[in-house]
């Protein structure tokens, strides 16, 4: 992980001002001059900034669809968050302690700015492509939007232009189970504490509740299996199923979470709406030059079919070189990462995309 200090403060969307901002970065490869090669990965919630070095990111690496060996990838942590770089949790130089509870409310757009001064500062003008899905999905679209001349190529996976009502529900919910837990204790407790945090381990089986579909859980927990483990003598107050177990274990993904930053990305993705942060967006986007390709999934109930065939409507419609392939998966939200037989289908198209430019 690297570290970019941007040379001034940033004013943030809420109209307030990050007076030092840290930006945590990864980079795998050499950029060519004119950005030929770049390909700018934004993280999903609770993803990390390593694409090349984790096995999510199953399209990343050496050989892959985008390949390392020739691509320069750069992932870039939103302000606010766990991964690194200016948050609530970060203890950056000349930092006694961690601003905590103190730290300003960001949202995406503020990310997105700070992100495009690090790649200038890199000498980076232009780049291939950018992608990400869900709340990567947000950053991309946002990229977009601010900076129109900067990408020939954006491939959006089960995302949308603003926050979804259902993520904003599980939100507050998620929120409320944090911030009643004694450990946080106002969101002043000490790093030792957060082992301890029960409404951490419940707001993540609540995340695991809302992002697997229906037919996910029936393929993890099929109902022969379900019926052997059921013991009708067992008091109804006592974990009985392995269900049980699954939802209250924490995944390995998310070790090193931080529960005031998580509060702090959490109000990030509620945040967004990017036709009311940029309000001209569709005029922007009628000198967009950049080819969009949007990829739902069909099984997504979250950020459903229906959106994103709204937005490439509208964008074909602007005259954006739009495109929309909706794939099917059984696991539903997070598909493009977690199930790579969804995208066999249109991996054909997709390497040639990026490996041809128009």
């Amino acid at each position: 992980m690297l570290i970019y200090r941007l040379n001034q403060p940033l004013k943030l969307e809420s109209g307030k001002t990050l007076s030092t901002v840290d930006i945590a970065y990864s980079i795998s490869g050499t950029p060519h001059s004119d950005g030929s090669n770049v390909i700018v990965i934004c993280h999903t919630l609770t993803g990390g900034i390593q694409p090349k070095s984790s096995s999510i990111w199953w399209f990343v690496g050496p050989g892959k669809l985008i390949d390392t060996d020739y691509f320069c990838v750069i992932a870039m942590a939103a302000l606010g968050s766990w991964h690194g770089g200016s948050s609530p949790c970060w203890r950056g130089n000349n930092m006694e302690k961690p601003l905590g509870i103190d730290f300003p409310t960001v949202s995406v757009i503020d990310s997105v700015r700070a992100h495009h001064q690090l790649l200038t500062q890199l000498g980076i003008c232009h780049a291939r492509a950018v992608i990400g899905g869900s709340f990567g999905g947000f950053f991309s679209y946002a990229w977009l939007a601010l900076y129109p001349e900067m990408f020939d190529l954006a491939l959006i996976f089960q995302s949308a232009l603003l926050c979804s009502a259902h993520t904003m529900a599980f939100f507050s919910l998620a929120k409320e189970l944090i911030c009643s837990d004694p450990a946080w204790n106002m969101g002043k407790y000490n790093k030792e504490a957060i082992s301890n945090m029960v409404g951490i381990r419940q707001l993540l089986g609540l995340n695991r509740l809302i992002q697997l579909s229906h037919a996910r859980f029936e393929e993890l927990f099929p109902a022969a299996n379900r019926q052997k483990e059921e013991n009708i003598g067992s008091h109804f107050s006592l974990k009985n199923s392995k269900i049980d177990e699954f939802m209250l274990s924490a995944p390995k993904s998310l070790q090193g979470l931080d529960p005031n930053s998580f509060l702090c990305l959490m109000q990030s993705s509620k945040m967004f709406d990017l036709e009311k942060s940029v309000p001209n967006l569709w005029e922007r986007w009628k000198q967009l030059k950049t080819h969009l390709v949007q990829i739902p999934c069909a099984q997504d109930w979250r950020y459903p079919v229906s959106g994103m065939l709204d937005i490439h409507r509208k964008a074909k419609q602007t005259g954006v070189n739009s495109h929309l392939h909706v794939t099917r998966s059984r696991y539903g939200h997070g598909s493009f990462l977690h199930d790579p037989e969804s995208l066999k289908s249109i991996l054909p198209l997709l390497y040639k995309l990026l490996n041809n430019p128009q």
